[in-house]
């Protein structure tokens, strides 16, 4: 991961915040998961190191690389949402005042709530790829450091239905009769089966290998119950929009 990119996407989220009411809680979740993803990283970098590691150097170099290709995904798709509410608030401001006018600004909102519904369920479905390479490390990472490893997936899960949530809540804003409405809504489920497959996986991973190590560590997540908690928009809810 290099500092200099996750401060400028910081500083970056800031100033669009600054300027007006921005929606930055899907970029926030993608920045918190790049920081995870950093805590799965240190987990595997420090297992690699110790002589007990050899037999499996091989599948912490494919997680190592498949992590930090994650991170820096979660920084880019951080400067992409706040693009694509950008976007939108320029297409509400079309002019509307002939039938032309209004077709175009339709059109472009239709674009830019789409691409603002994208970016989320990216964020999500990359989480859920951390998720699912935390349920692999969880067998192999030093028990020293799976305290991290726990908080990298309980920010992971986090991180996944805050994105799914947001997502959700533009789904419910496109055009039912349209095309990608439906596809949206079977990627929204798709994203959080895996999420919660891959957040049970880690559990029951941790949990077994702690046993078999004689260790009195918890679980990643046990005490958050992650399938316990539904990322559905709630009634009433203002949209992410």
């Amino acid at each position: 991961m290099k500092q200099s990119i996750r401060k400028s996407t910081l500083e970056s989220l800031c100033a669009r915040i600054s300027r007006g009411p921005t929606p930055a809680g899907v970029s926030v979740a993608a920045i918190s998961a790049s920081l995870a993803l950093g805590l799965l990283i240190m987990t595997l970098e420090v297992t690699a190191r110790r002589d007990d590691a050899a037999r499996h150097r091989r599948r912490v170099a494919k997680l190592l690389k498949a992590a930090r290709t994650a991170s820096e995904t979660m920084l880019d798709l951080a400067d992409e949402d706040a693009a694509a509410f950008d976007a939108y608030l320029e297409s509400r401001r079309l002019a509307r005042r002939t039938r032309r006018e209004r077709t175009k600004r339709e059109r472009a909102l239709a674009s830019s709530l789409r691409r603002a519904t994208r970016t989320p369920l990216k964020v999500a479905r990359t989480a859920a790829l951390g998720l699912g390479l935390c349920a692999e490390a969880a067998e192999l990472v030093y028990r020293g450091v799976s305290a991290d490893l726990d908080a990298a997936l309980l920010t992971l899960g986090a991180s996944a239905r805050i994105a799914l949530g947001s997502a959700r809540a533009n789904i419910a804003r496109l055009d039912r009769e349209g095309a990608y409405y439906l596809k949206a809504i079977a990627e929204a489920e798709q994203i959080e089966r895996r999420m919660l497959d891959f957040s049970d996986r880690a559990h029951a991973e941790a949990s077994s290998t702690g046993q078999r190590r004689g260790s009195e560590i918890p679980a990643p997540g046990r005490g958050v119950g992650l399938n316990q908690i539904r990322t559905e928009p709630t009634p009433g809810r203002r949209p992410a929009l």
